[in-house]
């Protein structure tokens, strides 16, 4: 899918802003890929994100698999507030719970900076948690304008 291609090239982009890992480049890179194949159709479902991380469990590698990739995943498509719940009450989050949190966050945004396909109006910049996700709503514009069908 192409919102597939673009929130990946959004964790790409921000990334290297915010000076990430290539472990957290990697973790966010899996995500992209996974955070959608959980989905029936193209309307509201907040349960994608859990079908799409049990994709993401039984299709992976033991050895590949990662928790906090399934967490963003799974938690992509709810309300931030749920998601910092996991982060807090979660002990193989919480042990990690500055870096989690910013992928989270991260993540977020990655896949909010795609609502450009939905037109201007359903990209709200008061929801991209990030202050360096709010200066790519251009680069956003471009990506949908030179990857789409």
């Amino acid at each position: 899918r192409l919102h597939t291609l673009r929130v990946l090239l959004h964790c790409l982009i921000l990334s290297h802003i915010l000076e990430l890992s290539e472990e957290d480049k990697h973790i966010l890179c899996t995500a992209a890929l996974w955070h959608d194949t959980g989905r029936t159709c193209d309307g509201i479902d907040d349960k994608h994100g859990y079908c799409g991380m049990k994709n993401y469990e039984n299709n992976v590698y033991e050895e590949e698999f990662n928790h906090i990739t399934a967490f963003l995943i799974e938690y992509h498509s709810l309300d931030d507030k749920k998601g910092l719940e996991e982060i807090e009450n979660n002990p193989a989050l919480s042990r990690e719970k500055q870096r989690v949190t910013c992928l989270f966050n991260t993540f977020k945004d990655s896949d909010n900076l795609d609502r450009v396909r939905l037109g201007l109006k359903d990209l709200n910049m008061h929801y991209l948690r990030n202050p360096e996700s709010k200066h790519l709503t251009k680069i956003a514009r471009l990506l949908l304008e030179n990857i789409k069908e």
